[in-house]
């Protein structure tokens, strides 16, 4: 028994050796992959306590005037969480145009769910933030309440009723 043990102890360590010896003759030409810049973007986003929750969120939608359609698509590069406050993360190159922020990432967000945009610029080493809020009419902030306080009133007389019956 003991014999049998030390044979598998000893074909388990040659295996090794052998699969080692392999791995490192079949990928002796591999190199390692050169940081670029959503690499550095993602890093120093988490070194600034920035939660990456996604890579590439995607946002499209098509709409139609008469019989004309036109339709829009941006891709994010990450999203990200800080504070409790999700962003779309862009990497450039350069600083974007307020205008550009405005007519162009503010769909994004909107279909994201995200409550900005972060635009980071790693060779010149800044940020740019955009937070949007969206104001709600009172009609809409009234009607919301009147949902959640149904959904309350239901579940309390249901626990009402179960405790009720007991």
């Amino acid at each position: 028994m003991l014999t049998g043990l030390a044979l598998l102890a000893a074909c388990i360590c040659v295996g090794i050796v052998i699969r080692s010896l392999c791995r490192e003759w079949l990928y002796r030409d591999r190199e390692v992959g050169v940081d670029g810049l959503k690499s550095v973007a993602r890093k120093w986003l988490e070194e600034n306590g920035y939660d990456i929750l996604r890579i590439e969120g995607k946002a499209e939608y098509v709409g139609w005037v008469d019989d004309s359609q036109w339709s829009y698509s941006m891709s994010a590069d990450f999203i990200a969480r800080k504070n409790g406050r999700e962003y779309a993360v862009f990497v450039t190159l350069e600083k974007v145009p307020e205008t550009e922020v405005n007519e162009k990432y503010f769909p994004l967000t909107v279909i994201l769910g995200v409550h900005g945009v972060l635009f980071v610029d790693v060779l010149h080493e800044r940020i740019q933030r955009a937070e949007f809020s969206i104001a709600k009419p009172r009609r809409q902030l009234m009607r919301q309440w009147l949902h959640n306080l149904a959904w309350l009133s239901g579940g309390a007389l249901v626990v009402f009723a179960w405790l009720h019956r007991m």
